[in-house]
């Protein structure tokens, strides 16, 4: 029975598409499927780019910061993710009757957890992905240190108790920041060759660093727990703090094509509830008909509201289809704020185009 039912609507709603009423349903259905779902893929794209910029720049997706050793509880809690370390400090380099002031970045071999680091072998040259950090006895210094210093590559400076070998020229760290600020060079070492430099005690003036990377939904449910251990010297830093300044703009810009998409979806709204107050009247003598054969209101109810779903997933494919193509559009038109690479599109705007023809056909036309 409920076969021959659902056969008959779908028949019924072959049907009713020679009617002018459910054509301008359909097409107002389409319009307010295609306002919401370009939007929402072009957002949901903004929005990844700049989760991944955020990470990058942090290079995990949580950081712990703290002018003191991380503590044990920090530790335990997080010690199911994977993990980096960084130690930072300032310090003078000798070579020879040379010095310099640098900013001292000691890491473990896991740095960066996110982003990437460039380094090259040869000053001038471009930077190549590096997956390692320095090796025991190695440093990897930014160009001003070979340039102020009179070095090259291969040359030897002293840190400390410790004499180091410059490997490589480190071109660009993914959570350097601005280096407008940056008051010395850079120089990195391994974090197991710290102690032998013996510049670390408990009275220095250090930045202790923990990055900590998983998967999106594992980094949200950790954010609460740890804040609940983080000690007085301890922050907790996540992806939110990547890009103020462009997501300021990027915000500004998506607010506006929101209400521009709810304003569409209005006038789609009122075009709906036209087109079916005239097909209301014209069914009229029809339900008048089947309820003299023997139709219940039950019945009737079901036989329309089939039809009517049939047409809002054909309406929502449509329109989400339409929406999809139309979001290239809105990324070239919205260039010039984006300095950064879209990855593809999820199909997470697809639900919000089918709950957008659902609720402009029951909001329009049910009452």
């Amino acid at each position: 029975m409920t076969t021959m039912l659902y056969s008959a609507a779908v028949k019924r709603a072959g049907r009713d598409w020679r009617l002018r009423e459910i054509r301008i349903l359909f097409l107002a259905l389409t319009v307010a499927v295609v306002a919401v779902t370009s939007i929402s893929f072009f957002t949901n794209r903004v929005e990844r780019a700049m989760h991944l910029q955020g990470t990058a720049l942090l290079g995990a997706d949580l950081l712990i910061r703290s002018s003191r050793p991380v503590s044990k509880k920090v530790r335990q809690l997080t010690e199911a993710y994977t993990q980096a370390d960084i130690v930072e400090f300032r310090s003078v380099i000798l070579s020879g009757e040379n010095s310099l002031l640098s900013e001292i970045k000691a890491v473990t071999g896991d740095y960066p957890l996110r982003g990437t680091l460039e380094t090259s072998d040869t000053l001038g040259s471009i930077g190549t992905r590096t997956t390692s950090a320095p090796q025991s006895g190695e440093a990897w210094a930014a160009p001003d240190i070979f340039y102020q210093l009179g070095l090259s590559p291969g040359g030897l400076i002293q840190l400390g108790n410790s004499t180091f070998k410059l490997t490589r020229i480190i071109n660009f760290e993914p959570d350097a920041g601005g280096s407008v600020f940056r008051l010395a060079p850079r120089l990195m070492i391994n974090i197991e060759s710290l102690a032998d430099t013996g510049l670390l005690t408990p009275a220095s003036r250090a930045t202790y660093k923990l990055l900590i990377s998983g998967s999106e939904k594992n980094m949200i449910d950790l954010r609460q727990p740890l804040k609940q251990v983080l000690a007085p010297s301890e922050t907790l830093l996540s992806v939110e703090e990547g890009r103020p300044e462009v997501s300021a703009a990027l915000n500004r810009a998506v607010r506006f094509m929101k209400l521009a998409s709810v304003l569409t979806i209005i006038i789609a709204g009122a075009a709906v509830a036209l087109a079916v107050l005239s097909y209301t009247r014209r069914e009229r003598h029809n339900i008048a008909v089947l309820k003299t054969l023997g139709a219940t209101r039950t019945l009737l109810w079901r036989d329309y509201a089939l039809r009517f779903i049939i047409l809002v997933l054909l309406a929502s494919i449509v329109g989400s289809l339409l929406g999809f193509f139309a979001q290239f559009f809105l990324t070239k038109l919205l260039s010039s704020l984006l300095h950064i690479a879209l990855p593809p599109a999820s199909l997470k705007p697809l639900g919000a185009g089918i709950a957008t023809a659902m609720l402009t056909l029951a909001g329009f036309a049910l009452p």
